[in-house]
């Protein structure tokens, strides 16, 4: 029996299995990069793009991307090592791509680390091209980015960066509950 790749827009149950997986293929020293505060930033202002791959209810893959109204953004790529080549990245960066295309976006942009040219290839194989231009970049938190806005999700219940010792309630929670699912899309913004 062969199993079959499901690509899907992200559940609050994937969270605990998207930051391992970002964690693992895509470290990072950076305190803005920190997975757990990715997301609850992503969904704090969350638009549909964030999308998961699942191979036997196993997340293997994720994508998130961001359109600010000018051009799109692919960021966090990622797919577990062992299914590397089979055709799940580039499954998750046309689900991106289409949703980008969806929302009118003109041009989708991502940026790679210049050492990175198994990532390079990949992408150009995808139809992306190396373009004239500089990336420059400016960190607005030195130490940590600890002051990610928290989000109030029913009185009782706040979303905020997720420390170590808040990770087993939280998981918890998503897990065992459609509230917080139910309660996002009604969040106020901005």
């Amino acid at each position: 029996m062969t199993s079959k790749t499901i690509i899907h827009q992200f559940q609050t149950h994937d969270a605990e299995a998207l930051i391992v997986l970002w964690q693992t293929v895509l470290p990072s020293s950076q305190p803005w990069n920190d997975p757990g505060d990715v997301l609850v930033r992503k969904l704090n202002r969350y638009d549909g793009l964030v999308f998961i791959a699942e191979l036997n209810n196993a997340v293997v893959g994720v994508v998130m991307a961001g359109y600010d109204g000018v051009r799109g953004w692919i960021y966090g790529l990622a797919v577990s090592a062992e299914h590397r080549k089979s055709g799940i990245g580039r499954r998750l960066l046309k689900a991106a791509e289409s949703a980008l295309q969806s929302r009118g976006c003109p041009k989708v942009n991502l940026q790679v680390r210049s050492t990175s040219s198994e990532v390079l290839t990949f992408y150009e194989r995808c139809g992306y091209q190396t373009e004239d231009r500089v990336s420059l970049g400016k960190p607005l938190c030195q130490s940590s980015c600890a002051d990610v806005p928290t989000i109030q999700v029913t009185d009782e219940i706040n979303l905020s960066s997720i420390s170590d010792s808040d990770k087993p309630a939280y998981l918890k929670y998503l897990n065992e509950t459609d509230e917080f699912e139910s309660s996002m899309m009604s969040v106020p913004f901005p």
